[in-house]
C-alpha cells in the first residue's frame, strides 16, 4: 500500500470526480435526479476504509463540474495548497476536450499543475482521460486520447503515478457491441453510471495498493 498512515488525500478533477451540480442542488428534485449519489471517490474510499481502517486518511473531494484544466489552476491555491496534502489524484480532460482545447494548451495548463504539486512535494496520481460514449463526438475521443499521450508522458517526467483507466473502459465497449446485456458504464453524457464509478474506484485503488504504474 503506498498510502501511509494517517495521509491527508485530495481527488481533484471535475464532475467526473464529484457531481456538485446534483449534490449541490438546492432543488430537490434535481439533487436526488440519479438513483445513486455517489462518485468514484465515494466508492473508493468506502472499499479503503472496509479493507484497510488502521490507515485513518483524511480525505476530502475536491471536484467540481464542468472544470477545465485551467479552472483547477484558478482554485489550486485554495482547494489544494491549503490543505497540505500528502497525496492528490488527478482526474482532468473531459471538459478541456468538449471545449475544444488544443493539445498544446492542455499540456501547458497540466505542467502548471505539476510544476506546483512538485514544488510543494506532494505526490501525484494521475488518471487517464475517459471516453465519451457519444458516437458523434469522435473528434472529443480523439482529443481526449492526444491528451493520454500527454498524461502519461508528463507522469514519467515528474516521477508521477499513472493509471490508464480508459483502457479498461474501451474493453467493455468492445465486449458491449456483441453482448445481449450490454454493461451500462454511463449516465447522463459522459458521466458515470454507478458501475461507472464502480469500475473507477476498483483501478484507483489498485494502483494505491501495487503502487504500479497501470498502463497498456
Amino acid at each position: 500500500m503506498i498510502i501511509e498512515k494517517n495521509a491527508r488525500i485530495v481527488f481533484f478533477g471535475d464532475s467526473l470526480t464529484r457531481r456538485s451540480g446534483i449534490k449541490d442542488a438546492a432543488r430537490l428534485a434535481q439533487r436526488y435526479a440519479l438513483d445513486y449519489c455517489e462518485s468514484y471517490v465515494d466508492v473508493l474510499l468506502k472499499k479503503m476504509l472496509v479493507r484497510y481502517p488502521g490507515l485513518e486518511v483524511e480525505a476530502y473531494n475536491k471536484g467540481a463540474g464542468g472544470n477545465t484544466a485551467v479552472d483547477l489552476l484558478n482554485r489550486v491555491h485554495r482547494d489544494i495548497l491549503k490543505l497540505t496534502p500528502d497525496w492528490v489524484v488527478l482526474f482532468i480532460g473531459q471538459n478541456d476536450a468538449q471545449q475544444g482545447f488544443t493539445v498544446a494548451e492542455y499540456t501547458a495548463n497540466l505542467t502548471k499543475l505539476l510544476d506546483l504539486f512538485q514544488e510543494q512535494g506532494i505526490q501525484v496520481l494521475q488518471l487517464s482521460t475517459t471516453p465519451c460514449p457519444n458516437p458523434q463526438r469522435e473528434n472529443v475521443n480523439m482529443l481526449l486520447d492526444a491528451y493520454d499521450a500527454v498524461i502519461q508522458e508528463l507522469s514519467s517526467r515528474y516521477g508521477n503515478l499513472y493509471v490508464d483507466v480508459k483502457r479498461q473502459f474501451k474493453h467493455i465497449r468492445e465486449y458491449n457491441q456483441s453482448a445481449a446485456s450490454p454493461v451500462n458504464l454511463f449516465n447522463q453524457g459522459c458521466h458515470f453510471s454507478e458501475l461507472g464509478n464502480m469500475l473507477l474506484a476498483e483501478l484507483v485503488l489498485d494502483a494505491m495498493i501495487s503502487g504500479k504504474e497501470l498502463l497498456k
